[in-house]
C-alpha cells in the first residue's frame, strides 16, 4: 500500500510542477495582466504590484522545478500551500461579495475561470499538495522507524 501511495504522489508532484511551470511562465509572457490581477488582490501602487508579480512569477517557476525534479518535496508542498492560499483566500471573498475576478492563472492562455471555478481549482490543488505533504512526511516516519529497529 505504502509503495501505491509512494507512487501516486510522485504522479501528483509531476503534475504540479508541470502545472507550475506552465502557470509561472504563461505569466510572464503576459506579465501586464498578472499585475492587474495583484492590484486586485491586494490595493498596491504599480511599481509595487509589477514588484510583487515577479516575485510571485518567480516563487512559481522555482515550485514547479522543485516539483518537477522531486527535489525538497516537503518544503514545496508547504511552500505551494500558501502560494495557493495566497490566491484562494481573494477568490472566496471576491464570490462571496458577488465579483467575478479573472485570476489569470495562466497568463497567455485564455483561460478565464470565473469565481467558483477559480476556487474549485485552487482547492482541488490544494488538496493535492496536501497529499503530497503527507506521502512525505509518513515516507521519513516509515524510515526513522526503520533505523531505530535496525
Amino acid at each position: 500500500m505504502n509503495r501505491i501511495h509512494n507512487r501516486t504522489a510522485n504522479i501528483v508532484c509531476l503534475f504540479l510542477g508541470i502545472l507550475f511551470l506552465i502557470s509561472g511562465i504563461g505569466k510572464t509572457v503576459a506579465c501586464h495582466q498578472f499585475v492587474h490581477t495583484v492590484m486586485t488582490i491586494i490595493p498596491f501602487g504599480l511599481s509595487l504590484a509589477r514588484f510583487w508579480s515577479m516575485i510571485l512569477i518567480i516563487f512559481a517557476i522555482l515550485l514547479g522545478t522543485l516539483f518537477f525534479i522531486k527535489y525538497f518535496q516537503k518544503y514545496a508542498s508547504v511552500l505551494s500551500s500558501g502560494l495557493i492560499s495566497y490566491f484562494l483566500l481573494p477568490g472566496i471573498y471576491a464570490g462571496v461579495c458577488g465579483y467575478d475576478m479573472n485570476c489569470n492563472c495562466f497568463g497567455f492562455s485564455d483561460i478565464k475561470l470565473a469565481g467558483k471555478e477559480h476556487c474549485i481549482q485552487n482547492i482541488l490543488l490544494l488538496i493535492l499538495s496536501i497529499y503530497v505533504l503527507m506521502i512525505r512526511f509518513q515516507r521519513v516516519e516509515v524510515c526513522r522507524n526503520e533505523i531505530k529497529e535496525g
